[in-house]
């Protein structure tokens, strides 16, 4: 995903926290339960999944570092605005609703009566770096394209579940391209 293109909310996770994300998705078993265990870990007391906060808190650090540049519709007035990064330190984030409130202002940040942040869109300033295993799977890659003359997408990526475990896909996607030479398509033909 190039930098300057806008994801929503929901998508911000598995793209810039690839191996927490799998982890939360593991123990909630759905997509929509991750998502929602997101908005747990910040509303609940108790126990909660590492990862989730984890994620949570990253997303912060990402919205005051500039790493990310959020726009949405402010309640108050209803026009699209850039959040300023200082409105994120302790921000209440909906993951579920794709909303922003600050807790210090509003008594319930997800009912439409207060005044949040909706509609959100994220633009990346940075693109996400690809985590330090991922040059390991471009080692073994390289070797077993060399053991195996193959390079078929499919092939590499069930031997390299079988050997690692569960990888994330993009970051078998961005090995895979910088490996072979492509993201996506069919291998070249050979000449005998």
């Amino acid at each position: 995903m190039p930098a300057n293109a806008y994801i929503s909310l929901r998508e911000l996770p598995a793209l810039w926290f690839p191996t927490q994300w799998d982890l939360l998705l593991q123990a909630s078993g759905s997509c929509a339960d991750a998502i929602a265990a997101l908005d747990r870990s910040q509303t609940i007391e108790g126990p909660h999944a590492e990862p989730a906060e984890t994620i949570v808190a990253g997303v912060r650090e990402l919205a005051v570092t500039g790493a990310i540049q959020v726009e949405g519709r402010y309640t108050g007035n209803d026009q699209l605005q850039t959040l300023p990064a200082e409105r994120w330190q302790g921000a209440i984030i909906g993951f579920v609703e794709g909303v922003v409130a600050n807790p210090v202002r509003v008594h319930d940040p997800f009912h439409s009566e207060y005044h949040h942040y909706h509609s959100l869109r994220i633009r990346l300033v940075e693109r996400p770096s690809l985590p330090p295993f991922a040059e390991t799977f471009e080692a073994w890659m390289r070797d077993r394209i060399v053991v195996t003359a193959r390079d078929d997408r499919e092939s590499l990526k069930q031997d390299m579940t079988a050997k690692f475990g569960a990888v994330p896909i993009r970051v078998f996607n961005e090995v895979y391209g910088k490996v072979v030479g492509r993201a996506r398509g069919r291998p070249p033909k050979r000449n005998p």
